[in-house]
C-alpha cells in the first residue's frame, strides 16, 4: 500500500527545526509581556516632592527650641532655706524643678551648708556654680536650732515618727537597733539601720545628737552568753573566744580577738564603746 503522508528525511528535519523555533518564539513573546508589567514611569524630580524626608512637627519644635536664645536671668542673694518657687523660677528654673527642690529641702529639714545644694538633683554642677556666690544662709537659725537638739538616745517613738520621712515603721526599726547595741555613739551609726536612706539621715541629724555617755554596756567578765552574743558588733566567734578566755582568767581587753583574727581593728574600736571590763 502506497503511503502518502510520509516524510523524508529532509522534510522531518526542516519539521523539526520549525517547531523549535516556534518554541522559543513563544517563550520570547512571554519574556516581554512580564517586563512591560513591570515597567515603572519615571517621576521627574520637581514632581517628587512628596518623596523627600520632612520633619514632623515634633522635630521641628525641637530645633526651634535649641536654637531659641536662652533668657537672661537677673541673679539675687538668696537663702535657699526660706525661697519659694516662685524664687526658684527666677533664678532659671522650671516649676517642675522648683517643686524638686523645695519638696528636698522639706525632707532634709533645712540646707545646712551651701553645697547641700549639689545633693538636690535638678542642680547641676554648672548650675550650682552660677548661684554659689548669691547663696546666703542663716547661720543665726542654725546656731538656734543646734542648740536645742534632743538626745537620740532618749528619744521615743513618737518623737521619730514626728519628723518628716520618717514613719512608724522607720521609727521602729531605729529604735530597735538602739537597744541592741545599747545605744548610739554616733549619729554616723544610723547609716548601719536597714533602709534608712541618706535623706531621712540628714533629717535625723537636724534634730538629734548621739550622747555617748547614756551608752549601756556589756559587763564582759560577768554577762551572760545571751547577753553578750546578741550584741550586733559581736558573732558566735567572738561570744565563744570571750567565754573561753573568760574561764582562764580576767579580761582586761579584748586584743586577743584581733590575735585570733576573729575581729579586724575597725570593729574592735566601735565595739570597745559597748564593753565595760569592770566587776
Amino acid at each position: 500500500m502506497k503511503k502518502y503522508f510520509s516524510l523524508t528525511r529532509g522534510q522531518q528535519a526542516g519539521f523539526l527545526i520549525w517547531i523549535v523555533l516556534m518554541f522559543f518564539f513563544i517563550i520570547y513573546l512571554a519574556l516581554q509581556n512580564s517586563k512591560a508589567d513591570f515597567d515603572v514611569e519615571i517621576i521627574p524630580a520637581d514632581q517628587a516632592d512628596f518623596l523627600t524626608f520632612k520633619p514632623d512637627s515634633a522635630q521641628r519644635e525641637i530645633s526651634y527650641s535649641e536654637n531659641k536664645p536662652q533668657k537672661q536671668i537677673d541673679y539675687f542673694y538668696f537663702d535657699p532655706n526660706t525661697l519659694e518657687t516662685a524664687g526658684w523660677i527666677d533664678l532659671g528654673f522650671s516649676e517642675k524643678q522648683a517643686a524638686s527642690i523645695i519638696s528636698y529641702r522639706q525632707k532634709i529639714g533645712s540646707f545646712k551648708q551651701k553645697t547641700d545644694l549639689k545633693k538636690v538633683f535638678v542642680i547641676s554642677e554648672e548650675k550650682y556654680a552660677e548661684l554659689e556666690p548669691y547663696i546666703q544662709l542663716n547661720t543665726e537659725s542654725q546656731t538656734t536650732q543646734n542648740s536645742v537638739l534632743q538626745n537620740i538616745n532618749l528619744a521615743t517613738a513618737a518623737d521619730l515618727e514626728a519628723l518628716p520621712g520618717i514613719g512608724e515603721k522607720m521609727a521602729s526599726r531605729i529604735l530597735n537597733y538602739r537597744n541592741s547595741l545599747g545605744g548610739f555613739y554616733s549619729m554616723t551609726q544610723l547609716h548601719e539601720v536597714y533602709n534608712l536612706t541618706e535623706e531621712m539621715y540628714q533629717v535625723l541629724v537636724d534634730h538629734f545628737v548621739a550622747d555617748a555617755s547614756t551608752l549601756k554596756k556589756i559587763q564582759i567578765n560577768s554577762a551572760s552568753k545571751d547577753e553578750i552574743d546578741k550584741h550586733p558588733y559581736i558573732d558566735f566567734a567572738a561570744t565563744a573566744s570571750i567565754l573561753k578566755k573568760r574561764e582562764t582568767e580576767k579580761i582586761q581587753h579584748l586584743n586577743f580577738l584581733l590575735d585570733e583574727k576573729i575581729i579586724d581593728q575597725s570593729k574592735l574600736n566601735m565595739l570597745l564603746h559597748y564593753i565595760s571590763f569592770e566587776d
